[in-house]
C-alpha cells in the first residue's frame, strides 16, 4: 500500500433533536417494513427514507455505535475518505484493463471481418494459403478474451471465510466490538487484483458500515 495514513474519527457526533424523534420512529417497526411495504404495497417512501437515513453523515446508529467504540478506543476510519482512497486503487488498476478492452474491441471488428472474407473466398471454392486464416483466429480469441475480462473490485468477504491471515491486532479489536455488539458482522475488504492485497476489517452493525483497521499484507503492518 502506498505511506498514508487514514485518518480515524475523533468524537461521537451529536443527532439533531429534530431527527432523532423519527428516526425512533421508523426503528420501532420492524426492521424489513420499509422493504416489504415496496415490495408488497407498492409503497416505497419508507425505503428511500431509509437509505437516506443510512447514507447521512449521522444517525442514531451512529451515535450508538460510535459511542460505544469511542469507550474502546477503537475509532473507524472516515468513510468518505476511504471510499475516495478506494476508487482511486480501483482506477488505477482498471486503467491497463480499460485499454485492453477498447484495443480488443477493435481487434475484433477487423478479425471478424477478415474471417467473414476468408469463409466467403472458401465458399467460393477459392483457396486460401499462408498464415492469414491462423492469424486472423488467433486475434479474434485475443480480442474476445481481451473485451470479457473482468475489472477489478473491492470485494467483502466474511471474516471466517477469509483465507489468508489477518494481524492479531485486527482480530482483538473485532472481538472487543463483538462483545459488545453482539449482532456486528465482520468482513475482510480487499481489491480482487492479486497484485494489490491491502485488507480492510469492516464492521457492519444494523446496516451501517464502518471501517474498523486495515493493514499492509506484505508488511504485515498496521496503519493506525
Amino acid at each position: 500500500m502506498a505511506n498514508r495514513t487514514f485518518e480515524r474519527m475523533q468524537n461521537v457526533p451529536k443527532l439533531p433533536e429534530e431527527m432523532a424523534d423519527r428516526w425512533n420512529l421508523l426503528y420501532s417497526f420492524p426492521s424489513s417494513l420499509p422493504r416489504e411495504a415496496a415490495d408488497n404495497l407498492g409503497y416505497k417512501r419508507l425505503l428511500i427514507e431509509k437509505k437516506t437515513w443510512l447514507s447521512s453523515v449521522v444517525t442514531e446508529i451512529d451515535i450508538e455505535v460510535l459511542t460505544i467504540l469511542h469507550d474502546l478506543e477503537i475509532m473507524p476510519f472516515e468513510l468518505k475518505e476511504i471510499k475516495e482512497y478506494q476508487k482511486n486503487i480501483a482506477d488505477k488498476f482498471n486503467m491497463p484493463v480499460k485499454k485492453r478492452g477498447k484495443l480488443g474491441g477493435i481487434l475484433l471488428i477487423f478479425s471478424a471481418i477478415a474471417l467473414t472474407y476468408f469463409i466467403c473466398l472458401c465458399s467460393n471454392g477459392i483457396k486460401i494459403y499462408g498464415w492469414f486464416i491462423p492469424v486472423a483466429i488467433f486475434l479474434f480469441i485475443y480480442s474476445i478474451a481481451s473485451i470479457s475480462q473482468d475489472l477489478f473490485f473491492w470485494a467483502s468477504i466474511k471474516i471466517n471465510e477469509y483465507q489468508r491471515e489477518i494481524p492479531l491486532f485486527a482480530i482483538h479489536h473485532a472481538n472487543e466490538i463483538k462483545k459488545k455488539l453482539p449482532d456486528t458482522e465482520f468482513f475482510i475488504e480487499e481489491l480482487t487484483c492479486p497484485l494489490f492485497v491491502d485488507p480492510f476489517l469492516v464492521m457492519v452493525y444494523r446496516e451501517k458500515k464502518y471501517y474498523i483497521d486495515v493493514w499492509d499484507e506484505l508488511k504485515f503492518l498496521s496503519e493506525r
